[in-house]
């Protein structure tokens, strides 16, 4: 038995999609500078918000005793493509996928946003690699 559509419901006939206002997304970027300053918002969140270590001290207390302190210590918080698509809201996927549709495109937004995603990708990495040489 075949359903009956009710006056005015668009639903069945395989025509649901016609009541959306639009099709697709918004660009999660509209511009090249908008996506820098996201990925400066998170670069600034990482320093903000390092990473804490454990270290056990002795502390003297008088009269040869003494006892262990633990004290937090601040360490460097790596910046990492997969935190930066966090804190897009995005996930990696998307972000290859992005990046790898600027390719062959020789309009300047394009071109624009390019260079923003290579500067992204090579300044966590030299972030990492410092990091790692200190």
């Amino acid at each position: 038995m075949k359903a009956k559509a009710k006056e005015g419901d668009k639903r069945l006939g395989n025509r649901f999609w016609e009541m959306r206002s639009k099709h697709g997304r918004d660009k999660i970027f509209s511009t090249p500078e908008l996506l820098w300053d996201a990925a400066c918002e998170y670069f600034k969140f990482c320093e903000d918000n390092p990473f804490h270590k454990s270290e056990a001290k002795t502390v003297n207390i008088g009269d040869h005793m003494s006892e262990i302190e633990i004290a937090k210590i601040p360490t460097m918080r790596p910046f990492t493509m997969q935190g930066l698509c966090l804190f897009l809201d995005v996930n990696t996927v998307w972000f290859n996928h992005f990046e790898n549709s600027l390719k062959d495109k020789e309009d300047d937004l394009s071109k624009d946003f390019s260079k923003i995603t290579n500067r992204i990708r090579e300044i966590i990495y030299d972030q990492k690699s410092s990091g790692a040489a200190a």
